[in-house]
């Protein structure tokens, strides 16, 4: 069974902290593009290279998300 909290002011003060960066003009989220035609000639999908900042940003998501559901009695 799980149980969940709502996030805290500071939850959510810790992820708006990233937008004026990820909304900044010039920011380019997709640092480039990989994958496709390989050098033995198999082909692969293509998937993005993000930034950093992109990188970050999904971590905290994934760990604020974490803390949201706590399992009890697994």
């Amino acid at each position: 069974m799980a149980k969940s909290r709502q996030p805290t002011v500071k939850d959510i003060q810790e992820l708006l902290a990233f937008s004026p960066k990820l909304y900044a003009d010039g920011f380019e989220p997709i640092k480039h593009w990989t994958g496709g035609g390989n050098k033995d000639g198999t082909d692969s999908f293509a998937y993005p290279i993000y930034d950093k900042l992109v990188d970050d940003f999904v971590t905290d998501i994934g760990a604020h998300a974490s803390k949201m559901v706590m399992y009890v009695g697994c």
